[in-house]
């Protein structure tokens, strides 16, 4: 990819665990391998974000949780279940008290 004048060797992205281990890995495979990791969300460097009494308003909070639902459940009335899914770096991980 150029970009100007720049150029990638990999593009990775979300910064989740997994996203920030792919990307530290590829950058330091032999050679000058340039790798872009992207990510949506902030740095999600808020220490409110170990903090358990904080958990139902991080899981509302559309700047760090995407907000995804599950189709409608029959088991539960055919009500919908969020599905924490985090935004930013750390990804899920920043929102599910994993500090």
């Amino acid at each position: 990819m150029a970009v100007e004048g720049k150029f990638c060797d990999f593009i990775v992205v979300g910064a989740g665990v997994a996203g920030c281990a792919l990307a530290s890995g590829l950058a330091r495979s032999k050679g000058r391998t340039h790798v872009l990791l992207l990510e949506a969300g902030s740095a999600n460097n808020d220490p409110a974000l170990c903090d358990l009494k904080n958990t139902f308003t991080q899981y509302t909070n559309t700047s760090q949780n995407w907000g995804y639902k599950s189709t409608p459940l029959a088991r539960v009335n055919n009500r919908e279940i969020g599905m924490g899914t985090g935004k930013g770096l750390g990804g899920s991980t920043a929102i599910n008290f994993a500090c």
